[in-house]
């Protein structure tokens, strides 16, 4: 397994990255980062937040597992675990304990103020915590681990951010929605990368389709 001072550094940086971010949950009520940053549109942000927040789509894991066959089955048993546990811990929040619970635009009386994307389909509950937020931080997280390098790892973690930005400037949560999705992803990753990293894998976990045992 990969273990240098590259997948330390960003391990440390999501760390201090949340431990910023819930700051502000102090602060501020419930509602008003929302409003702040779906106050701040453009046709230019409009599209982009659009289309960004796709990189939280659980999908996307498929055919990088599918890929990760090809280069080491270790990998894509750590992307497989990574994308069943964070899912099956986000539906266990979203639908069975914080079931329910009010996405802004039924917790705000008046939508007046707010701003709609075109196409975009706002929900109106199960809102905490954030899915896309949670897969996006997940799947770049376990990508810089895989490209092991700082300059794409810097690339992922702004992808990341940008895709927990678009859940607040789409409407679709609330920012402690954000932040909790992106510690689970964030955590499930970090934790099940070092679970493997710190064990003697089986030599077939090291070989790849078509490698000649």
């Amino acid at each position: 397994m990969k273990n240098n001072n590259t997948i330390q550094l960003f391990n440390t940086i999501y760390i201090v990255l949340f431990l910023i971010v819930l700051l502000p949950l102090l602060f501020i009520e419930k509602g008003e980062i929302v409003i702040l940053i779906n106050s701040v549109n453009t046709p230019t942000t409009d599209l982009f937040f659009k289309y960004v927040t796709y990189i939280g789509d659980g999908i996307l894991f498929v055919p990088l597992i599918l890929g990760l066959l090809f280069v080491r089955y270790s990998y894509a048993i750590i992307g497989a675990i990574i994308a069943v546990s964070h899912g099956l811990l986000l539906s266990l929040l979203k639908k069975v304990i914080f079931k329910g619970a009010p996405r802004p635009t039924a917790f705000f009386e008046d939508t007046s103020m707010l701003h709609f994307i075109e196409g975009v389909k706002v929900h109106t509950s199960n809102s905490f915590p954030s899915g896309h937020t949670a897969t996006a931080f997940a799947f770049c997280l376990f990508l810089t681990y895989l490209f092991n390098k700082k300059s794409w790892g810097t690339l992922f973690l702004f992808l990341a951010i940008m895709a927990g930005l678009s859940r607040l400037y789409l409407l679709q949560h609330f920012y402690i929605d954000v932040v909790v999705g992106g510690l689970i992803g964030s955590g499930v990753s970090i934790i099940t990368w070092k679970i493997f990293e710190t064990k003697n894998l089986p030599n077939w976990m090291n070989k790849k389709i078509g490698s000649t045992y």
